[in-house]
């Protein structure tokens, strides 16, 4: 066997292991004598990779001994790997080899020394195996490395070629296709957010040059996602914002996921790829934004009352359902018909710890976009914007399926998406228009969008309460972070939901007073039956520099009481701002 599996240990206390064959002088064979010190733990440890190192000898003898030379009946040391045994017996890292004939007649440059070295190392793994010739060592390192990248140029011009000139751009347009069969509503339409994602794309394409999909690896992956991450320049030639360059980014990474399952292209990806974390930079300004008390922009109490008081009451119902129920614009425009409840108890008042009384109006829904049940109780005001719109509701032809509370005026949905399936802008050009008729009386209002109604809302319930309730009050996902489990074993308070939106509403309720009749029907007022109030307002908004046409569309008048109005005596300003003592 050549192999014995113990050690045997000498008269002077040396570790000595016979293993493998060796040729004698005289043509014979012997078994080779290894002697491995005197401290056994080496000694064994050596012993057993010597074991491993025979092993491949053998494996290496069986492949080569036919085209040797001189072959041999047996497994043998040779001088090349007689050396290496050498160095595992003086446990050295890097074993050391002389070149064999005829490659020790060979120059050092020689690509076929660096051939031999290789395969050498492929069938030797115990330890690292070098030459002993240093400029040898050398010359065949820079061939095996120009080997190597010679060899990935290859691999990458064959994917290329398989994969038939496969682009960056060209996988983009492959997956837009794919989000609009993927995202779709009940009549195929693409939805709202398959559309938000195909704007994302076509931001990329912008600002991402187009590649070979063969040349996408780790290193130009990285360096697309830094160009997402430094918040390029937007149609208006300004940086993108934060939040669209973290969809982006989240948009990126979802599209190498698609692409390296889809069987249309053969692109995989890199297995060296690590996608973390990435920080997005921001300007000093919007630094400062959070380093203040009030990082959230939100409407002030004297703008809640130029609100209400420039607003038609159309505007006036969409204010209070923002701030009654926490909504923003996708909120107001969904809600439905069933989910509103007026002048009924609670069902499960007991439950949700709240008093009944048949006097109390609710909302009960789901928020869409995060799935989360909600229960609102509606305070007078709200109850009387419903009513007054359900009486004009009922002057417009509904479209058939539409069972949602607000309509347009012809009878659809305030969410449905126009002709090119961009987003519906009834509600933020409705709120627009009113913002833009109170900034020519008041330049100094601040321009802020519908949605900025919900986090006002959640400010006021938050302040009202605490955290957990304004979280149950704007239907988020989880209320209490640092416990996923929460909603599995315990119900959501929304008797103390109910509770901060009573005093919500006796705290907003003194701003609603300047207007005498905040719901009205249409043209309802006249030449002749113009109040003293109606024609304060009228004079003020004149004053203003409104025209008639604004101010009877905002007072919902006509222009003859308009104008007969302006010429009244009665020129009292109406309050519509926070009064001076």
């Amino acid at each position: 066997m050549a192999m014995k599996k113990v050690l045997c240990r000498s008269t002077n206390g040396v570790f000595i292991r016979n293993l493998g064959w060796k040729v004698t002088p005289s043509g014979g064979y012997a078994q080779h004598k290894f002697y491995l010190g005197k401290d056994e733990s080496a000694a064994r440890l050596a012993s057993i990779r010597l074991e491993k190192l025979w092993s491949e000898v053998q494996v290496r003898w069986t492949r080569e001994n036919d085209f040797e030379s001189q072959p041999t009946s047996r497994p043998v040391w040779d001088p090349v790997t007689l050396s290496i045994a050498e160095a595992i017996r003086d446990g050295r890292q890097v074993a050391r080899v002389p070149l064999p004939v005829p490659f020790s007649a060979m120059i050092p440059e020689s690509p076929l020394i660096g051939d031999w070295l290789d395969k050498l190392q492929k069938d030797i793994s115990v330890i690292k195996v070098e030459l002993l010739n240093v400029q040898a060592q050398e010359k065949s390192e820079e061939y095996l490395r120009n080997q190597g990248r010679r060899l990935l140029e290859m691999g990458r011009e064959m994917l290329h070629r398989k994969a038939g000139g496969e682009t960056l751009h060209s996988a983009w347009d492959a997956f837009i296709k794919w989000v609009e069969g993927k995202y779709v509503d009940m009549e195929k339409r693409v939805t709202q957010f398959g559309s938000m994602q195909k704007r994302q794309v076509a931001f990329l394409k912008r600002h991402i040059a187009d590649r070979p999909l063969s040349e996408l690896d780790s290193r130009q992956i990285e360096e697309i996602l830094e160009t997402i991450r430094l918040r390029p320049t937007g149609l208006n030639g300004k940086p993108v914002s934060v939040g669209w360059t973290q969809n982006c980014l989240k948009q990126f990474r979802s599209f190498l996921r698609w692409l390296n399952k889809s069987p249309e292209f053969a692109w995989k990806r890199p297995s060296d790829l690590e996608l973390s974390p990435m920080r997005i930079p921001v300007t000093s300004q919007e630094r400062a934004c959070v380093m203040r008390s009030s990082q959230v922009q939100t409407y002030s109490l004297d703008e809640l009352r130029l609100l209400w008081n420039f607003g038609t009451p159309f505007h006036r119902l969409l204010l209070l359902l923002a701030l009654n129920g926490g909504f923003g614009r996708s909120e107001v425009a969904s809600l439905d018909l069933a989910d509103v409840i007026l002048r009924r108890p609670h069902p499960h008042a007991r439950e949700v710890g709240y008093s009944r009384t048949r006097k109390d109006s609710w909302i009960f829904r789901m928020r869409n976009k995060s799935g989360v049940y909600g229960e609102f109780k509606l305070w007078p005001e709200t109850v009387q914007a419903i009513e007054w719109w359900l009486h004009q509701r009922q002057k417009i032809t509904i479209q058939p399926g539409v069972t949602s509370l607000l309509v347009n005026q012809n009878g659809r949905r305030l969410d449905t998406p126009t002709k090119g399936n961009n987003p519906n802008g009834h509600i933020p050009n409705t709120w627009l228009q009113l913002t833009q008729r109170i900034q020519a009386a008041n330049p100094e209002f601040r321009k802020l969008s519908f949605n900025k109604l919900r986090k006002t809302a959640g400010n006021l319930i938050r302040s009202e309460a605490h955290g957990e309730i304004a979280a149950v009050f704007l239907c988020h996902g989880r209320p209490v972070k640092s416990d996923e489990l929460l909603d599995l074993y315990t119900n959501r308070p929304f008797g103390k939901v109910f509770h901060a939106l009573d005093k919500v509403g006796e705290r907003l309720r003194h701003l609603w007073a300047d207007v005498a009749t905040p719901f009205f029907d249409v043209l309802k007022e006249t030449k002749t039956t113009l109040s003293r109030h109606t024609i304060r307002r009228v004079q003020f908004m004149k004053r203003q520099g409104f025209k008639m046409s604004a101010i009877a569309e905002s007072l919902a008048i006509s222009i003859e009481a308009a104008r007969h109005a302006a010429r009244q005596s009665v020129a009292d300003e109406p309050s519509l701002g926070h009064k001076e003592n």
